[in-house]
C-alpha cells in the first residue's frame, strides 16, 4: 500500500466549473414530463443530492492503528551508512501506519486547491480511511521524532483540505439557485414548445361591482391563470385549472382583513358563533372574488367555502373555531378529506376567542408541521403562513395550505381549548 502524492492533481476550481457543466447538461435532458410534473422543490433537492460535493471531515476520535510492523526500510543515500551502488540498499526497520477515518469524497484529496504547495504531502486513501504513515530503521528508532512526523503530516494535510473547504463550500451555497435558474429556463422551453397560451387558463376575476367594504388592497385587473402540473413522469403531463399565486395571497389578504374589522369592532363579533363568522367571510370573498359559494359538495363532504370557476372549485377554505389541538388536527384532516388532486390552493380560517393569540398559533403550527403529509413550509402569502402538503398516496402533488388566524374578541379559554367563566 505506497503513499500516493496528495491535494496534486486537477484544481478544485475547475472540477468545479466542470460539475455545474454536468448539472446544466443533467437538467437540460430531463424528460419534459418529469420537468412539468415534479415539484420545483422537490427537483432541486434530487439535483442538490446528485451534485453536491462533501469536502472530507477527518473523525480524528476515530483514529487506530494496526501497531507497529517489520518492515525493510531503503537506506540508499544515507551517507553514515556504508552502501555503495545505486541500491536500493534495505535494512532491518519498524513502519507505523495511522488509520483515520473520514466522511466525505474521497477524491477532493486529490484536487489541487487555491492556493496549492509545490511541496504536497503524501499518504494512502483507503475506502473512507486516510492512512499515514512514518518509518524508521530499528537501530535509529525515535518514538517521539516519529510523533512529530505524523503530527506534521496531519497538520499539512488539514491545511490543504481547509483551503479545499473554501472553494467547496462557497460552490455548495450557489448551487441551488444555479440549478434554479437552469431548471427555470428548462421549463420554459418546455411550455414554449407546447404552446402554453394554448392550454386551460382559469382567472380569478374580481367583481367590478364590489363595495369597498373590509377591502384591502388588490390589483383590480387579474391576470391569466396558468395551468398546474400534472400527476407525474409516468403520464403525459396535462395541465389542471389552478389560481395563480398572486390570487392566492391576495384571498388569503382578504380574509385576514377580516380579523382588523373583528377587532376594532368586539361588540358586533364577540357573541357570533361559528357558522355565522363563516357567513361574513363568505360575504367578503363573494364581494371580492365570487362566485364564492357555501356549504359546496367536494369529494367526502362540504366545504365551508369555495372560490369557483366554470371547471370548477379553484379555492377552498374550511374555518373552525380553536378549541385545541386535537381538534385543530381534526380540521386539518377534514380538509385535506375534501380537496380532489387537482385542487392545490387551500385555507385553514382559525378563529381564536384565547387571549394568548401567540401561544394558539405556536401550537397550530406544529399540529401542522407534524403532520404525516406534511413537505415543508411554503412561501408565506400575505404574511400568512403556507405549509405545503401532499395529497393521499402522491407525494409529488403538492397542496399550498394558509393558515389564517382571526382573533375574534371574547372570553378566555382553557388550555384545551374549552372557554373559561
Amino acid at each position: 500500500m505506497p503513499d500516493e502524492l496528495l491535494f496534486a492533481r486537477n484544481s478544485v476550481g475547475d472540477v468545479l466549473r466542470a460539475q455545474l457543466d454536468r448539472l446544466s447538461e443533467f437538467v437540460l435532458g430531463l424528460d419534459a414530463d418529469v420537468v412539468l410534473s415534479t415539484p420545483e422543490d422537490d427537483m432541486l433537492d434530487q439535483i442538490d443530492g446528485r451534485f453536491e460535493i462533501q469536502c472530507p471531515v477527518l473523525r480524528a476520535e476515530d483514529q487506530y492503528s494496526p501497531g507497529a510492523e517489520d518492515a525493510p526500510i531503503d537506506v540508499t543515500g544515507d551517507f553514515s551508512r556504508a552502501t555503495f551502488g545505486s541500491g536500493p540498499h534495505y535494512v532491518a526497520g519498524t513502519r507505523f501506519r495511522l488509520h483515520i477515518p473520514f466522511d466525505g469524497e474521497r477524491d477532493v484529496f486529490f484536487l489541487r486547491p487555491n492556493p496549492f504547495s509545490m511541496n504536497p504531502p503524501r499518504a494512502n486513501v483507503s475506502g473512507q480511511e486516510l492512512v499515514l504513515t512514518v518509518q524508521s530503521p530499528a537501530d535509529s528508532l525515535d518514538p517521539a521524532a516519529m510523533r512529530r512526523q505524523l503530527d506534521e503530516l496531519l497538520a499539512q494535510i488539514s491545511i490543504h483540505l481547509e483551503r479545499a473547504r473554501v472553494e467547496i463550500d462557497q460552490y455548495n451555497a450557489h448551487l441551488r439557485e444555479a440549478a434554479r435558474g437552469v431548471l427555470t429556463r428548462r421549463r420554459q422551453k418546455v411550455l414554449a414548445d407546447r404552446s402554453l397560451e394554448a392550454h386551460l387558463a382559469v382567472p380569478v376575476t374580481r367583481r367590478s361591482d364590489g363595495t369597498p367594504t373590509l377591502a384591502v388592497g388588490i390589483p383590480k385587473k387579474r391576470r391569466p391563470v396558468p395551468s398546474a402540473p400534472g400527476p407525474s413522469a409516468d403520464t403525459p403531463f396535462k395541465p389542471e385549472p389552478a389560481i395563480e399565486r398572486a390570487d392566492f395571497e391576495a384571498i388569503v389578504d382578504v380574509i385576514a382583513s377580516f380579523g382588523s374589522a373583528a377587532e376594532r369592532f368586539p361588540d358586533t363579533f364577540r357573541p357570533m358563533p361559528e357558522e355565522v363568522l363563516r357567513e361574513v367571510v363568505l360575504v367578503i370573498l363573494n364581494n371580492q372574488f365570487g362566485p364564492a359559494v357555501g356549504e359546496l359538495f367536494s369529494r367526502s363532504g362540504k366545504t365551508d367555502i369555495a372560490i369557483v370557476h366554470s371547471e370548477g372549485p379553484v379555492f377552498i377554505a374550511e374555518c373552525k373555531i380553536w378549541k385545541g389541538e386535537v381538534a385543530f388536527r381534526e380540521a386539518i384532516d377534514q380538509l385535506l378529506r375534501y380537496l380532489v388532486w387537482r385542487d392545490t390552493k387551500a385555507a385553514l380560517v382559525l378563529f381564536v376567542r384565547n387571549k394568548d393569540v401567540t401561544s394558539v398559533v405556536t401550537k397550530a403550527t406544529t399540529s401542522m408541521e407534524t403532520h404525516d403529509r406534511f413537505k415543508r413550509r411554503g412561501t408565506s402569502a400575505s404574511e400568512r403562513p403556507v405549509f405545503v402538503l401532499h395529497h393521499d398516496g402522491d407525494v409529488m402533488r403538492e397542496i399550498e395550505i394558509a393558515l389564517v388566524v382571526v382573533p375574534i374578541p371574547g372570553a378566555s379559554q382553557n388550555t384545551d381549548g374549552s372557554v373559561g367563566e
